[in-house]
C-alpha cells in the first residue's frame, strides 16, 4: 500500500501517540516537516503554473537545453561529455556551465535550476547567497520564537533550525 503525501501525514500524526516518547517525538517532527514541505511544493506548482501562463519563465533555445540535458547526463555516467565543443561553449556564454581547471566543466546553480525545471521541479525563488538565505531564516526564527504560543509549524520550524545550527557548529 502506498500512501500519498496527506495519508502519510496523518497515519504519522495518528501513530505517534502509540510510540515510546523518542519515537513518538520523531514521528511527529517528521510529520511537521514533511507537511511544510509538502506544502511549499504545492505552493511551487502553483506558482510555475502561473509563471508558465503568463510566460514569464526565461526560454531556452532548444537546442542549449537538450546540450544541457545531454552534458548532464554524461557528468553522471563519468564518461566524458560528447556535446562538442561548440554547444559547450555556448553553454559556458550562457552562464548554465562553467570552466574549471584542466578543461573541466561544470553545471552552474543557473543550469541546475534549468535541469530542475525541465523535470519539474522547478523552485522559482530569487537565486540567493547562503548568507542572504541565513539572514532570512534567523529573521523567521526571532519573530516565531517571539511569540506567546506558536503553532504547531511555527515550533517544528525552529526545532529544524535548531537542528541545522548544531550541524554547523
Amino acid at each position: 500500500m502506498r500512501l500519498n503525501a496527506n495519508e502519510l501525514i496523518a497515519a504519522a500524526r495518528v501513530t505517534a501517540p502509540t510510540l515510546p516518547p523518542a519515537a513518538a517525538k520523531l514521528m511527529s517532527d517528521m510529520a511537521d516537516r514533511l507537511d511544510v514541505q509538502y506544502a511549499v511544493i504545492r505552493e511551487s506548482r502553483e506558482q510555475v503554473k502561473q509563471l508558465a501562463s503568463e510566460n514569464a519563465w526565461p526560454r531556452i533555445q532548444e537546442r542549449d537545453l537538450d546540450a544541457l540535458i545531454r552534458f548532464n547526463e554524461t557528468c553522471e555516467d563519468g564518461e566524458g561529455y560528447d556535446i562538442g565543443e561548440e554547444a559547450m561553449n555556448r553553454l559556458v556564454e550562457i552562464g548554465l556551465c562553467r570552466k574549471g581547471a584542466r578543461r573541466v566543466r561544470h553545471i552552474t546553480p543557473l543550469g541546475q535550476r534549468v535541469i530542475d525545471a525541465r523535470e519539474g521541479e522547478i523552485d522559482l525563488t530569487p537565486l540567493r547567497t547562503e548568507s542572504d538565505v541565513n539572514a532570512d531564516f534567523s529573521a523567521q526564527i526571532d519573530k516565531l520564537r517571539s511569540q506567546s504560543a506558536p503553532s504547531p509549524e511555527a515550533a517544528a520550524i525552529a526545532r529544524q533550525f535548531d537542528q541545522v545550527k548544531g550541524v554547523q557548529s
